[in-house]
This record gives C-alpha cells, structure tokens and sequence, in this order.
C-alpha cells in the first residue's frame, strides 16, 4: 500500500508544488519532488504497480527494472539542476515566474 502512494506522488507531487511555489520565498521546496522520486526509485519493490481508472481514460502506472534505472538518473539529474537553481544567484531564477515554469518542464520528463 505505502508503494502505491509513492507511485502515485511522482507525477503528481511536481504539479502540486509548481501551483504552491509562488508562496514559497526560497527554492529549497523544488528538491522535494526529485527527493520523492528518488525515494520511490529505491523504496517501491520492482514490478509493482497502480491502476487508477478515474484519472482521464485510466492510468496504469508500473515500475519495471528499465523504469526503475530511468527514474533514478532522471531523479539525479533533476535534483542538481534543482540544487543549483536554488542556491544560485542569478536574478532571473528569483523571478516569480520562472520557478513555476521550472516545475512544468521538469514534470514533463
């Protein structure tokens, strides 16, 4: 049961943070959602799976040996990027809008 929650939070964690990020002074909470996954990469035992039929047409999410691989380096590279986007000093990431926009195109992975 605890796996299929954190298969369930790997989508759908980055869409909620990017709509409560504008809250949020700092960009620390951007490296929760790669944390989640890197987590559920590790954590969720291979070849489980979730089906969840009220989401559009049905959603039939599972984590294979190749997914598994696939989420821990997307996961890695996600939480450098998100690291430095948050400790770097360079106005324009501070900007209201870009953090947002950050969590949309790494939700898009």
């Amino acid at each position: 049961m605890f796996a299929d929650y954190l298969l369930i939070t790997i989508p759908l964690l980055p869409l909620t943070l990017a709509l409560l990020i504008p809250l949020f002074r700092s960009g620390i909470p951007m490296t929760l959602a790669p944390l989640m996954a890197l987590l559920a990469a590790f954590l969720v035992p291979v070849n489980s799976s979730v089906h969840l039929p009220w989401v559009l047409t049905g959603v039939h999410w599972q984590l294979d040996n190749i997914s598994q691989l696939f989420l821990i380096f997307s996961s890695l590279i996600w939480l450098v990027v998100s690291l430095y986007v948050a400790f770097e000093q360079n106005p324009q990431t501070k900007r209201t809008a870009y953090l947002p926009l950050f969590f949309y195109a790494r939700h898009g992975r």
